[in-house]
């Protein structure tokens, strides 16, 4: 797996709100997805960056999609203090109505499009969209 596809998928479902409506604020007790497991997904991101964390370091990555990285780990730091208490939200309320929430999807869904990710086609791969 390239570097870009596995930063699509570590940040897919953070940036993709069609996974969100699917599977956070409808979701069912067999058809779910944990907003904690986004912000794990997208911590290990921003730690490649250090070259530490499950992600392999982003070396020989070009330089502007290791900038779009850094854009994006610049967002969540200015968020990071929010997180646990968005995680203690309802998902409807998180994924509809938090302004941090949608400040990190929006960061994410940045650095997916600067980095050449396709979100709409993962989003079509992964059965969260038609």
């Amino acid at each position: 797996m390239s570097i870009v596809d596995e930063i699509g998928r570590r940040l897919g479902v953070l940036a993709s709100r069609a996974a969100q409506d699917r599977y956070m604020v409808n979701a069912t007790s067999d058809q779910y997805l944990l907003p904690v497991e986004a912000i794990n997904d997208a911590q290990d991101v921003i730690r490649a960056l250090s070259g530490s964390g499950p992600i392999s370091a982003l070396e020989g990555m070009e330089s502007k999609a290791r900038e779009a990285v850094q854009k994006f780990a610049l967002a969540w730091r200015s968020e990071e203090n929010q997180i646990d208490a968005m995680l203690e939200l309802p998902w409807d309320e998180l994924v509809l109505r938090n302004q941090h929430w949608h400040a990190l999807r929006g960061a994410a869904q940045l650095c997916l499009v600067e980095i050449g990710f396709d979100l709409a086609q993962w989003e079509r791969d992964e059965s969260y969209v038609a």
